[in-house]
């Protein structure tokens, strides 16, 4: 029996026609293609729902109600899509197999990975700076689920990415204890990348989170969006990446509260580049230990054509 075709599926019904339904394309090898009544129910009842929730509407393209209707966060079509994970609740060795840090006392290491949830976090990697001005920690997680590897996993060009990182922001950068965080994809190192795209947080440059892309070197400042300072706690921190990687959008949202976009960063990212999940916290004044933890880091991708 063939599979039926739900092109149909996300025809815009709401009034938003004109708007950008990139990230609104039909998943191909779902087996049942909803009526446009059963699609404008269930669209209906996420809207009520997200607006309980006070997130954002469904015919914005990459918004969370967007990605829910496309069913792209439970029903991932494999024949169009890869969908991977790392809950950090194995060990080091496999979970981070490329991770390097420099001075006393500053290192990788991994709590919470028996599967008992303390405070909603099973598994983290907590980076430590050490007790040296300088010191440094960077890690670059493994993808599983879909045996993705490490270094190469992520190419820009074959369709749109959302890639999220879960972090903690332990405590602030200040005059005593001064430190800088990078957060996203990009070349596994422990400088500046030379490819990627960088969340950031510097405070001696903005006391917000910022973002960057990369391209063999140079970098473009994300701009467009809304400042939101950086506050400790937890963070989702979202790069959605276009299709063609001309364009990544930056999102965040704190725990409990609203998702804001900081700013689209437009300079092409090499398609021939290879890059991977990145974290880095890296000291340059003061003595005490920082550390920054991480919960979860996931990938997403819609291909721009399907497998067969």
């Amino acid at each position: 029996m063939p599979i039926p075709t739900i092109t149909s599926f996300l025809t815009a019904t709401d009034g938003s026609a004109g708007r950008d339904k990139s990230d609104l394309r039909p998943v191909p090898d779902l087996n049942y293609a909803p009526t446009a009544a059963e699609y404008n129910a269930i669209k209906n009842a996420l809207i009520a729902l997200q607006n309980v929730r006070g997130l954002s509407d469904g015919s914005t393209a990459g918004s969370d109600l967007a990605r829910v209707i496309t069913l792209e966060d439970q029903l991932y079509g494999r024949r169009q899509g890869i969908s991977a994970v790392n809950d950090f609740e194995r060990t080091i060795a496999l979970d981070v197999p490329i991770t390097g840090s420099a001075g006393a006392g500053a290192a990788l290491s991994q709590a919470n990975t028996t599967g008992v949830q303390v405070s909603g976090h099973p598994g983290r990697i907590i980076l430590s700076t050490g007790t040296t001005a300088t010191g440094y920690t960077y890690a670059n997680p493994s993808l599983y689920d879909n045996n993705l590897g490490t270094f190469g996993a992520l190419k820009v060009g074959g369709g749109a990415i959302s890639l999220r990182w879960v972090v903690n922001v332990v405590q602030l950068s200040a005059v005593a204890q001064e430190f800088i965080l990078r957060v996203g994809m990009g070349d596994p190192t422990s400088n500046v990348p030379s490819n990627g795209a960088i969340f950031s947080y510097d405070r001696l440059t903005s006391v917000n989170w910022q973002a960057r892309t990369y391209n063999g070197g140079g970098n473009t400042l994300a701009s467009g969006g809304t400042n939101v300072p950086v506050a400790t706690g937890w963070w989702m921190l979202e790069a959605i990446i276009n299709t063609g990687g001309t364009q990544v959008d930056f999102y965040v949202t704190p725990s409990g509260g609203a998702t804001t976009l900081i700013g689209s960063g437009v300079a092409t990212l090499p398609p021939s580049d290879s890059t991977c999940p990145v974290i880095q916290i890296i000291k340059s004044a003061g003595l005490t230990a920082v550390t920054v933890e991480a919960d979860l880091v996931s990938l997403k991708q819609i291909f721009a054509s399907a497998r067969w």
